[in-house]
C-alpha cells in the first residue's frame, strides 16, 4: 500500500486517500502550483489564497527588476569570470563543489526560515547576478537549480555576508 503526505504541510496523508485524477480546476491553486496530495487543512487554508493578487505582485516585482537576460547565442561556452574577492575565495577553497552546494541550500534554507515568504527577490537582489532569479533560488531549495558552479560560489558569498551582518 501506498502512503501519501501533503505536498504543503509533509503531514501523512489519511490511511484511506487515493489520489484524485484531477479534482481541481486548471486554475486552481493546486493546479497552479503543480502538486496533487493535498490534505484538508491545507486545502481550507488555500482556499484564502487569492491567486490572482499574488500573480500580479510576482509579475510587478519582474517588472521592477528589470527586463530579463537576453538568450545566449550558441557560441562556445566560455568561462565565466569570477567576481568573488579574494577573501571570499579563500573561504570557499577548502569546500568540494557538493558540500559548497549543500551548504548554500542550508543556508537558503535558513534565510527562508527567518525572512519567510516572497524573500527571494530581495536575496537575488543582493546576488546581482544576470540570470540569477528568484525563481532559480527557490529552485535551489526544490532541488531543481541547474547554476553553473560561479553562480553556487556567488550565492555563498552573498549567504555568508548577510550571515556576518545578521551575527554582528
Amino acid at each position: 500500500m501506498i502512503s501519501y503526505t501533503c505536498d504543503i504541510c509533509g503531514k501523512p496523508m489519511p490511511a484511506d486517500y487515493q489520489r484524485p485524477d484531477r479534482r481541481h480546476g486548471r486554475d486552481s491553486l493546486p493546479t497552479l502550483c503543480g502538486v496533487d496530495d493535498v490534505c484538508m487543512s491545507c486545502e481550507r487554508a488555500g482556499a484564502n489564497v487569492k491567486v490572482r493578487k499574488l500573480l500580479l505582485h510576482a509579475w510587478k516585482e519582474e517588472v521592477a527588476a528589470g527586463p530579463a537576460p537576453a538568450p545566449q547565442s550558441q557560441a562556445p561556452a566560455t568561462p565565466e569570470p569570477k567576481v568573488i574577492r579574494e577573501h571570499d575565495a579563500k573561504a570557499l577553497a577548502d569546500l568540494t563543489d557538493a558540500e559548497l552546494k549543500r551548504k548554500v541550500v542550508a543556508q537558503v534554507k535558513a534565510y527562508r526560515d527567518t525572512h519567510g515568504l516572497g524573500c527571494f527577490g530581495k536575496l537575488a537582489m543582493r546576488v546581482r547576478r544576470k540570470g540569477i532569479t528568484d525563481v532559480e533560488i527557490r529552485d535551489i531549495l526544490n532541488g531543481g537549480a541547474q547554476l553553473a558552479m560561479s553562480d553556487w560560489q556567488r550565492i555563498a558569498v552573498v549567504m555568508d555576508r548577510i550571515e556576518e551582518e545578521s551575527n554582528a
